[in-house]
């Protein structure tokens, strides 16, 4: 299934729509060590001290690519999900743990196209075995981190952005978030004075 082209008809944000907070919920590193005990009923991710931001992953142990791919599938779903997310995988040689796919947008209006499209593909059965990662700026301070992994939703934030200013298909400047960018339909079209 391709991402959506010029001839899909297009949703329309608002431009005041509301960018989500700044992430809360703390990386999980998925590691397969074949001495590491099955990963049971009791896994609880509040077990595990709230690390500092910017800290690295907390790490969860799997002794094998089936638990890997157990485990990543509980932590795509509640409760977990409202706490953690996929933060990487370590060990595992499927197709469904490969390095995703990246499909990116430059225009903040084309996010709700790039979900509707990535939800239709998931649903349908097209990502049960093939990564997929998201990216797309909301604004001009944040930008959109979706990955899909084994047909779950792994990873869903809002990061903040240094004011990228992106144009088709490359970088053309790099501003501050205090710069005042503005974006248009396909790159940035003026600076705010």
């Amino acid at each position: 299934m391709a991402p959506p082209s010029g001839s899909v008809i297009r949703a329309r944000v608002p431009p005041n729509s509301a960018v989500p907070p700044p992430e809360t919920r703390r990386g999980v590193l998925v590691q397969v060590d074949p001495s590491a005990p099955e990963l049971g009923a009791e896994f609880d991710t509040d077990a595990v001290d709230d690390p500092d931001p910017g800290e690295p992953a907390e790490v969860l142990l799997v002794p094998d690519p089936g638990a890997a791919r157990r485990a990543v599938l509980r932590l795509a779903t509640p409760p977990w999900s409202g706490r953690v997310f996929l933060a990487g995988l370590d060990g595992v040689d499927q197709a469904w743990a490969a390095r995703p796919a990246e499909v990116t947008r430059d225009n903040p209006d084309q996010v709700a196209d790039l979900l509707v499209w990535a939800e239709h593909a998931r649903q349908a059965g097209c990502l049960d075995e093939t990564p997929l990662r998201l990216r797309a700026p909301l604004d001009a301070a944040s930008r959109l981190d979706v990955e899909l992994r084994a047909g779950h939703v792994v990873r869903a934030r809002a990061l903040p952005w240094a004011g990228v200013a992106v144009g088709p298909s490359h970088v053309i400047a790099r501003t501050s978030p205090s710069a005042g960018v503005a974006v248009g339909p396909s790159h940035v079209i003026a600076r705010r004075t």
